[in-house]
């Protein structure tokens, strides 16, 4: 490649933190935090494209290797190649996934899958990049549907933007006696989330896929500056609602939310998810993913977060999944292995 030179896994944590704060689609699933939590860090593997010396693109991969059949080189929510300020350029990209198929599809016989950040609306030029790399583009079992909040518009715009009936809400609840609670740690607003978590998964008896605990593992172990943010409601000093988001590079997403029984009459979610709104906007942040809907298996939360984004929200969804892969006994475990997946899922809905 010329004047680009690729580095593998020759960065240790605190250089990968450095560089994930220089990149406009930087996320918490391309922190090392996350990557070690969740994968394990002995499975992680971490490239860098550098261009005269900058490091123009980066990518964090979980790495499942079997003997003799072969393995998967994964990315979720990546590489990273839109550097603050500057232009995207599609040059970086295509030497990104160029580099990304050299190593590990090529060199270590892996099957490569990327679930990249970029929505739906704006990403055809990528898709045809990645077609032209010979990527078989899937349509993710994980993934889909969310919400945007454009965060470049004013304040007033964004307030006057929320549905009638979701600016209603909002009113009342400003003017009721729920406070923002801003006299406990982190660690503590932790707590109170998961008490509340834990009874709104019994209320609601909905399928779990979030570990939680995982998740405050995480929060213990980001750099400062990743940590996620917490936002909890209390009434008479009762809990009622809290919400997680984790803000990093020109976006927040609201990650994880819970409400107590009692919160569920005075509406504190409403008032949560404006104040992180307004926070992510007051940091400089350019987006608030409001973190997946499901219209048909859970309409009610669809309908709560097409009103805080009003008619002037994106309704997007991820390009995708694209998968590469020259060695045939990783295809064929990795097929297998999705297929297996795929069913314990459907069993998990059902039961």
């Amino acid at each position: 490649m010329s004047n680009f030179n690729v580095e593998i896994d020759n960065i240790n944590e605190q250089q990968w933190s450095t560089l994930l704060e220089q990149f406009n689609d930087a996320s918490l699933y391309q922190t090392w935090s996350y990557g070690a939590i969740r994968w394990g860090e002995h499975n992680l593997s971490h490239l860098i494209l550098k261009q005269n010396e900058t490091v123009v693109a980066m990518a964090q991969l979980r790495i499942v290797k079997k003997p003799i059949i072969g393995g998967i080189a994964y990315i979720r929510w990546g590489g990273l190649w839109q550097r603050k300020n500057q232009e995207n350029q599609n040059d970086i990209f295509k030497e990104m996934i160029v580099a990304l198929k050299e190593e590990y599809v090529k060199k270590q016989g892996l099957w490569l899958r990327l679930l990249p950040n970029i929505r739906e609306t704006e990403g055809q030029p990528y898709i045809e990049i990645l077609k032209q790399e010979e990527f078989q583009h899937n349509i993710p079992f994980e993934g889909g549907r969310t919400i945007y909040v454009d965060l470049n518009l004013p304040l007033e715009t964004l307030r006057n933007n929320l549905q009638s009936r979701w600016r209603s809400y909002l009113k009342k609840v400003e003017q009721s006696e729920l406070k923002i609670v801003e006299n406990k740690s982190q660690e503590e607003l932790y707590e109170v989330f998961s008490k509340m978590y834990r009874e709104m998964h019994q209320r609601k008896g909905f399928v779990e896929y979030v570990d939680i605990e995982e998740y405050r593992i995480l929060q213990t172990k980001l750099p400062k500056q990743f940590k996620m943010k917490i936002l909890a409601c209390e009434l008479e000093e009762v809990p009622q609602a809290a919400i997680i988001c984790a803000a990093l590079g020109n976006m927040g997403i609201y990650v994880l939310g819970a409400t107590s029984d009692e919160g569920l009459k005075n509406r504190g979610s409403y008032l949560l998810h404006w104040k992180m709104l307004e926070w992510l906007k007051s940091e400089g942040y350019h987006w608030y993913d409001l973190g997946g809907i499901d219209p048909d298996k859970t309409p009610g939360t669809a309908q709560f977060k097409y009103g805080l984004a009003g008619k002037l929200g994106i309704d997007s969804k991820p390009i995708g999944q694209f998968d590469i892969c020259f060695n045939p006994l990783s295809k064929l475990t990795i097929k297998t292995l999705d297929g297996l997946r795929n069913l314990q899922r459907l069993i998990k809905e059902k039961n």
